[in-house]
């Protein structure tokens, strides 16, 4: 097995080297493996990656700490867990839900299913959520199974479809249990005015305070909503209100995305193009109402040349009068949910977040995942990309949404470690790209072909 090296970690930031959350993925890494060696240098800068024997096997707990979600670990667990010598029986501690990481309830409601129904392996794939955990404190618990596959399936994943339901978990931990409630009517708000069939579950835990343990748990809740399509595709967006310490350190949450208005300066930007914009449009009306009597006086003038017309239909004046009232009361509810959203992400970033703020906040992020296209949401496209890279030596297709950051690094990282190569060709009709290549051919020799 070729060593790797990795040059320059974070050599320009404050605080350089490797971080201790990416230390724990290494240790985790090497109580699945054989072999494993790792070599960091005094700064942290440099580290030399020796691969092993993915051995797998039964009762393998690991602490993930409280820097980062039990989803950062299994991002990398799941994929390098399908070519084990045994079934991985896994026990991992720390935060569930936060508002960075992916969350366990997206993992056990779509990454899994994906796996099973798209790249063939269905064979005790599971994950039970034992205990809740979101920052600083943790304390989360989860369990996952995951079954070894011989070879994965190559994929002809093109079909979008159209939602038909939306199902979610609204999670309350040490908390009021209405808080649940006020999530799911708060997201209800938002997503009964594109289709009826919404279901969202609430679950509450009171936490460990109940052992003499209040200190070790801290409170929080949180949003999952799944969308799915009549084709089987799965869109998901996930957020809790936490301390965001992971948040603060590399820049992203739920509030400030890099594809969206969410950053303070584009929302700034976003807001002086609408007041401009709204000041024009009021400047317009203004030098519109001094042509007014010029425009009724053309208006009577075509009313005694033309009687048929206006018998039909009705009087242009009342009809340019209700279209400028219509056109008023929409730059109103424009300016309502600018401020509404503004005031939403000025509480997010102080840390101050109501269940009604993270809802609609949660909400609206899953309609931009719909809209964006694809088959899968932006989260999960890297995921999708490095199963098609390991898939069988023949041609895979999967139609994806606008590639993220992630997903264009993630291509980078397969040229270079494996030499797969992607042919991405957008499709200007839908918005979105069809991804397509020729999978590295990698199998699982430890497990004989049935």
């Amino acid at each position: 097995m070729t060593p790797r090296r990795i040059d320059d970690i974070r050599a320009k930031d404050q605080n350089p080297g490797v971080r201790d959350y990416e230390a724990s993925l290494l240790r985790l890494l090497d109580k699945l493996t054989n072999g494993m060696k790792v070599e960091i240098n005094e700064t942290g800068t440099t580290l030399k990656y020796k691969p092993g024997i993915v051995t797998g096997g039964r009762r393998i707990s690991h602490d993930c700490g409280t820097a980062r979600a039990i989803g950062y670990f299994l991002e990398v667990v799941i994929p390098v867990c399908l070519f084990a010598k045994k079934p991985v029986d896994l026990t991992l501690y720390g935060i569930t839900n936060d508002e960075v990481d992916i969350s366990v309830d997206t993992i056990r409601t779509v990454t899994l299913p994906m796996i099973k129904r798209q790249f063939g392996v269905d064979d005790g794939l599971a994950l039970n959520i034992v205990k809740r955990g979101v920052a600083p404190g943790g304390g989360g618990e989860i369990s996952i199974k995951l079954p070894i596959a011989k070879q994965l399936k190559n994929i002809d994943w093109t079909d979008e479809g159209m939602v038909k339901r939306v199902r979610g978990v609204a999670f309350t931990l040490r908390v009021s249990p209405q808080t649940g409630n006020r999530l799911v009517d708060a997201s209800r708000g938002v997503l009964n005015d594109f289709l009826p069939d919404v279901y969202i579950f609430t679950d509450h835990h009171p936490g460990d305070a109940r052992n003499g343990q209040k200190g070790k748990t801290s409170p929080g809740f949180g949003l999952s909503l799944v969308a799915e399509t009549t084709s089987g595709c799965l869109l998901s967006v996930d957020a809790a209100s936490t301390a965001g310490s992971a948040g603060k350190e590399i820049g992203y949450s739920v509030f400030q995305q890099e594809e969206t208005s969410s950053s303070e300066e584009d929302s700034d930007e976003y807001s002086e193009e609408e007041t401009e914009g709204d000041e024009e449009t009021e400047g317009d009306e203004e030098s519109g109402s001094d042509d007014d009597d010029d425009e009724e006086m053309e208006t009577e003038g075509d009313e005694e040349d033309g009687d048929e017309e206006d018998s039909d239909g009705e009087d242009p004046a009342e009809a340019e009068q209700s279209e400028k009232e219509r056109r008023l009361e929409e730059k109103e509810k424009r300016r309502e949910h600018r401020a509404e959203f503004k005031a939403r992400l000025e509480r997010g970033r102080g840390g101050v977040l109501v269940p009604e703020d993270l809802g609609k906040t949660v909400t609206e992020a899953l309609v931009g995942e719909i809209a964006r296209g694809g088959v899968c949401d932006s989260t999960h496209q890297p995921l999708v990309l490095l199963l098609m890279a390991i898939g069988p030596d023949m041609i895979t297709k999967a139609r994806l949404g606008p590639l993220s950051t992630r997903a264009v690094e993630t291509l980078r990282i397969l040229k270079a470690v494996l030499g797969v190569t992607f042919n991405l060709e957008e499709q200007a009709a839908t918005g979105t790209v069809m991804c397509t290549t020729v999978g590295a051919g990698i199998k699982n020799i430890a497990r004989k072909a049935t």
